[in-house]
């Protein structure tokens, strides 16, 4: 198995003293966290500007290592990184209240703790082409103890939006409260009725929060 060493929390190391480190622990290859953070990496001379990366290329062939992917996590408590979402936070501030009321209400006996899948939508159910008949659930590795609201909104974020997961024109992007009348499964069914049966039974439309687990 091939392992990577991550750069969070070893702030201002260079391209070499990460490699040094990866080499020395015995790891595969270095995973780069919150690079636009580290201007001395990004900027012209760094090893990740654009005139730069086939040479820093260069140089992880040579000690055979690799990156397999640059963390695109913010670091918040930067004042840099704090202020290029100012917008963003203050929307989790307005809603802080509301962000825990879930979890709360499991704590206090409210409503039952479940085990959920914490990605319900129909991508991640297999379908048999020939029969229309779903085979199985998959996409487990988020499943976990919860709330069964978290996947029943997550059905709903999914089975009622009006474009696609990946659309980047966030004008596309709406809620179709009509699809949500239907069904928050609904799309599921546009290939077989019987197409979604797997993600009700995970997911029923129809919720108590009364009962029992």
């Amino acid at each position: 198995m091939k392992l990577s060493f991550s750069t969070r929390g070893w702030p201002g190391l260079s391209v070499e003293e990460m490699l040094d480190v990866a080499l020395e622990m015995g790891f595969s290859g270095v995973e780069v966290y919150n690079l636009p953070c580290h201007d001395s990496l990004i900027e012209r001379g760094g090893p990740f500007h654009k005139y730069n990366t086939a040479a820093t290329a260069r140089t992880l062939r040579e000690k055979q290592l690799s990156i397999p992917c640059f963390d695109t996590s913010l670091d918040i408590s930067s004042d840099k990184g704090a202020a290029s979402v100012a917008a963003e936070l203050a929307f989790v501030d307005a809603h802080r209240e509301e962000a825990g009321k879930i979890v709360k209400m499991m704590e206090q006996g409210e409503i039952p703790e479940r085990i959920t899948h914490n990605d319900t939508k129909c991508n991640n159910i297999m379908i048999d082409l020939k029969t229309g008949e779903p085979l199985a659930v998959i996409d487990l590795d988020t499943v976990m103890p919860g709330s069964s609201l978290y996947d029943y909104g997550d059905a709903v974020r999914y089975g009622a939006c009006t474009a696609a997961e990946d659309e980047t024109d966030l004008s596309k992007i709406t809620m179709d409260m009509e699809l949500f009348k239907l069904s928050p499964t609904l799309r599921c069914s546009a290939h077989s009725p019987k197409g979604y049966h797997l993600l009700r039974c995970a997911l029923p439309s129809r919720l108590s929060l009364n009962d029992k687990p």
